[in-house]
């Protein structure tokens, strides 16, 4: 079964917006897939195995690491999970509506900046916990908890933005990417994962003056975050190996 057949089970539509016979025989995984796709329900699901962490017999600080570790590693999958075999027009479709209410952007700018904002706290958390590795618990497991926890937030952090652009696109466009084919998820995690490494939109034309303005945000976001993580393995290898 191909990614296209399994999306148009999951939304039960085809990619002209007509009902599909499979969906009919799987209105559960329909369901499930059609929450899976809300932001809220993916960051609720991913805290249910995250929250026993707080139970396990460590420091405090470790503890939080590992439940935000959980939670990051279980939200990405279900997010790659929910998106990924879209077609373009079931993406954008999905996409809109889900689109955030009045309330929510006036609260929050919409659901994903959650992710985000639980992200740098993830990477605070590790930055306060590595240099003192040896005080909290065993220092293997803190160490690598804390690894753990900076790929979760960087990796979280880009994921935010990609729903961002995602969300931006289906009201307003204002991005061309190369090539006749029309976007799908990879194209909005590309061009994230481009402005978190590189500070640039790689080979995606940003055409509207709000993109414009939130890929710049994103950049220097993304320059100060990768700027911490490299003063943070720094100070961890000197501590630790005394080679600086």
């Amino acid at each position: 079964m191909t990614s296209s057949h399994v999306s148009v089970l999951a939304y039960g539509v085809d990619g002209h917006g007509g009902e599909a016979d499979g969906a009919a025989a799987h209105p559960g995984y329909a369901a499930t897939m059609r929450r899976l796709s809300r932001e809220s329900w993916r960051q609720s699901l991913a805290m249910l195995p995250a929250l026993p962490m707080l139970a396990v017999p460590v420091d405090v600080l470790v503890r939080l690491m590992l439940l935000w570790n959980v939670f990051a590693a279980v939200y990405l999958t279900l997010t790659l999970v929910a998106f990924r075999g879209m077609s373009s027009e079931q993406l954008l479709r999905t996409a809109r509506a889900n689109l955030p209410s009045r309330w929510e952007r006036l609260v929050m700018g919409g659901p994903e900046h959650l992710a985000q904002a639980a992200a740098i706290c993830g990477f605070v958390i590790a930055a306060l916990a590595l240099p003192q590795a040896d005080d909290l618990g065993p220092t293997a497991l803190v160490v690598g908890a804390g690894v753990v926890a900076v790929l979760g937030s960087w990796f979280t952090l880009h994921m935010g933005f990609a729903m961002h652009y995602l969300s931006m696109y289906v009201e307003s466009a204002g991005l061309d990417f190369p090539g006749d084919e029309k976007p799908v998820f990879s194209d909005f995690t590309y061009l994230a994962y481009s402005v978190g490494t590189t500070c640039g939109s790689g080979d995606v034309t940003v055409t509207g003056r709000g993109f414009r303005r939130a890929v710049q945000a994103h950049g220097l976001m993304s320059f100060f975050f990768n700027t911490m993580v490299l003063a943070l393995t720094i100070a961890i290898l000197t501590t630790f190996t005394g080679l600086l």
